[in-house]
């Protein structure tokens, strides 16, 4: 075997691994993962497992990882020329669309209190320099509008975190209450974004 498809297949064995890591997370909870686990429902023995991750802990942050980018993958791109407020609008309103077709793996990777979870998810307690992918996008865009003079001068960072976790309460809500039609989500959304987006208006 050249060593390209070494390579590609070592890639996609890691990949099959991950996939199955996640799939015992969503059907069985985070407490079921183990090595073993993985190996016995891949038909594999342990040591192909570890050939790939260290132990149990690396493979459950490396799954955690996967499962929330996965996630984030399924929001739609937020198209170009929007002014800033609208684009908080869109890619808040595309997040939570994407949310609300995988519950399951929504509060599987992201509503758990396990610490290998909170530290992937934490958001309050991040510094500028350690930023989440989702909380420096919300900052940058924060940060555009204040220089257009959409927003109001502002500590950004601040006011991103307060943006995020205000709309990551609507996202609990509707995920924990799925009886609530789709009309009146949509009216809560686009209440949520008027109350957000006046209150940082210039």
């Amino acid at each position: 075997m050249s060593n390209a498809r070494q390579r590609r297949h070592s890639e996609e064995l890691r990949g099959r691994i991950l996939e199955n890591a996640q799939e015992i997370i969503l059907e069985e909870g985070i407490e079921a993962l183990s090595v073993r686990s993985v190996a016995g429902k891949m038909g594999y023995t342990a040591p192909i497992i570890y050939h790939y991750f260290r132990d149990k802990n690396e493979l459950l942050s490396c799954a955690i990882r996967e499962g929330y980018r996965k996630i984030l993958a399924c929001a739609a791109p937020v198209e170009a020329g929007l002014t800033p407020d609208q684009e908080l609008r869109v890619s808040f309103k595309n997040f939570i669309d994407a949310a609300l077709q995988v519950p399951h793996a929504y509060k599987s990777f992201i509503l758990n209190f396990h610490s290998e979870l909170l530290a992937e998810n934490f958001v309050l307690s991040r510094s500028e320099s350690d930023e989440s992918q989702t909380l420096a996008k919300v900052i940058s865009t924060l940060t555009a509008g204040v220089e257009a003079g959409v927003f109001a001068p502002c500590d950004v960072q601040l006011t991103a975190k307060i943006f995020w976790s205000s709309m990551f309460g609507l996202f609990v809500r509707l995920i924990v209450e799925p009886h609530v039609s789709q009309d009146e989500r949509e009216a809560l959304i686009e209440r949520q974004f008027e109350v957000l987006i006046k209150g940082i208006s210039a």
